[in-house]
């Protein structure tokens, strides 16, 4: 399997967010499922809900949170939910992680091209130089959406590293470390729902690249889909080759309510 995405050009959008994850809990704790997306993006600019001095600091936050999370109403939706629950943070943030991932190729590809074949080898280090060598490989090859000066891929490379150690998928404040990522029930469970609703396909959800960058082997995702199971989150059943999932919802929204009723 390749390591990089298909039909899609990098871009620097992530040196102008990061991770923003306290200020995703905040919009999505927030958020008013009545009043439409632009209406809530618009109440949080105008109350400076995110208590932010520089008006296009703002704008560049509110701009991330668009892209990454308010494509796909029901997964809004259903993250709303898992905002509001203090005991299914970690499930949260797991779930950000993932739409962030989906949302932007590049640091995507960060994780599966450089973190996962380093943790692979046993290492645990991964440098900024490291980073901005394969970024120039990438740009080299026109994979890159315009031209990006050294000082660019320099700013990019630590960019990337910093918004992968906030997702929890690096730790270190100056030399980032690859750390194991505590992966609960719930987030398997969401997660997997998430992508079977793509890919129709027990077998192709446990199979699913995505996982890798959790640093998850498919044994592990299994691993995991049972232990949901076993809590009666799903139903997983295997058979050599054969895997069948079964979830009590038909929407995402729906198995977040059933996720956050069955934890308190």
């Amino acid at each position: 399997m390749s390591c990089q995405s298909i039909n899609n050009r990098y871009t620097a959008q992530i040196v102008d967010g990061g991770a923003l994850l306290p200020e995703t809990r905040l919009l999505l704790s927030q958020w008013e499922r009545d009043i439409g997306v632009e209406d809530n993006l618009r109440r949080a600019q105008v109350a400076n809900t995110l208590g932010k001095a520089s008006r296009n600091r703002v704008g560049r936050i509110l701009a991330a949170f668009r892209r990454r999370y308010t494509l796909d109403s029901d997964r809004l939706h259903a993250l709303v939910l898992l905002a509001r629950a203090d005991a299914l943070q970690v499930t949260l943030d797991r779930l950000l992680c993932f739409c962030a991932l989906q949302d932007d190729p590049l640091l995507m590809d960060t994780a599966l091209c450089l973190l996962v074949p380093t943790y692979r080898a046993g290492r645990s280090d991964i440098t900024v130089a490291e980073v901005a060598n394969w970024l120039g490989q990438q740009c080299s090859a026109g994979r890159a959406a315009g031209r990006w000066s050294s000082s660019t891929i320099i700013r990019l490379a630590s960019g990337l590293l910093s918004t992968l150690r906030d997702f929890g998928l690096l730790e270190g404040v100056v030399r980032k470390q690859i750390c194991p990522v505590f992966m609960p029930a719930e987030a398997c469970a969401l997660m997997s729902f998430l992508l079977y609703r793509d890919l129709s396909s027990g077998e192709l959800v446990v199979n699913s690249p995505v996982w890798e960058a959790f640093y998850m082997t498919p044994f592990d995702v299994e691993r995991g889909l049972i232990e949901a199971s076993g809590l009666k989150l799903l139903q997983y059943n295997a058979a050599g080759r054969v895997i069948r999932i079964d979830y009590p919802a038909q929407s995402a929204e729906e198995y977040a309510r059933v996720i956050t009723q069955r934890k308190t």
